[in-house]
């Protein structure tokens, strides 16, 4: 009998949880609100679902070479870098491809030792994560393959900043860290030069118009800031907006923070039909 109330009381809160402000959960009258929102097209997201250019959608999943699913690591500029990988011969190939006109360029191949278990991108290298095939103990290494040289090469131990990087390894300005809350996420940010620490949570969202017309309404997704672009003083996050139990449709809004004087502004925002689970990268273009 105790487990029913609990389990009654809990459908109760979560329910109560996502409509705790009239009319907010209404599909349209989101829309209304980010569409009243400034709109920059200068940026490219990759979700774990799409490749959004300049506001120009693109479906992960149809983006191919020779017919093969290639998978995207990190964004640049011009670009993005990606690979195909074969689990019957661990073979990989690495490749560049250009926002215009998709245009891919190989730069180069490689046998992998084992199966990949994580794969991110740094210093000019793919980085893939894998088991130590040395060993039938458990052992994990990385095997790093270089876009300058085009050599590959294994590394024992790689710390797990560097492989979950929220910038993918772009500054060493910056040390950024995650503090788990209930129900929201803090990012906390470390200048490395001054050793100063600062922190935004869910409050920024008071401090500028947008922000707060945001946080009146009622999203079905937590405030969790995502990955993260700098340029210079200048500290660039990506949020998510949920609507409805389902987040179907999907928001995400990027925003702009300032080290120095904390200042928060909205920059955009863009609409998703259905729930893009998490973002992988992020970057801001013609700065």
């Amino acid at each position: 009998m105790k487990k029913t109330v609990l389990i009654l009381l809990l459908v109760v809160f979560v329910f109560s949880s996502t409509s705790c402000y009239p009319g907010a959960n209404n599909p349209e009258e989101i829309e209304l609100m980010f569409n009243s929102f400034s709109h920059l097209d200068d940026y490219v997201l990759l979700t774990h679902f799409q490749l959004v250019v300049k506001g120009e959608y693109y479906n992960r999943s149809e983006i191919k070479y020779n017919e093969k699913e290639t998978n995207i690591i990190f964004l640049d500029e011009n670009g993005f870098y990606s690979y195909t990988f074969s689990k019957s011969d661990l073979f990989v190939e690495f490749l560049y491809t250009t926002y215009d006109d998709f245009v891919v360029t190989k730069l180069g191949e490689a046998t992998l030792p084992a199966k990949i278990i994580n794969s991110y991108y740094g210093d000019d290298c793919f980085w893939f994560r894998i088991d130590d095939p040395s060993t039938d103990e458990f052992k994990q290494i990385h095997y790093r393959w270089n876009t300058l040289d085009k050599t590959g090469s294994i590394v024992e131990n790689v710390d797990d900043n560097y492989e979950y990087s929220p910038n993918n390894n772009r500054t060493n300005d910056y040390t950024f860290n995650y503090q788990s809350k209930i129900f929201d996420k803090v990012l906390e940010i470390v200048d490395n030069d001054t050793g100063i620490k600062k922190t935004i949570d869910k409050s920024i969202l008071k401090s500028f118009e947008e922000g707060r017309k945001i946080s009146e309404s009622n999203s079905s997704t937590i405030f969790s800031p995502e990955q993260i672009y700098v340029i210079d003083d200048d500290i660039y996050f990506v949020l998510g907006f949920g609507v409805g139990v389902l987040s179907e449709p999907h928001y995400y809004y990027i925003v702009k923070w300032n080290f120095n004087t904390e200042e928060c502004t909205f920059i955009t925002s863009t609409c998703f039909d259905y729930f893009q689970e998490w973002v992988d990268d992020m970057i801001i273009i013609n700065q």
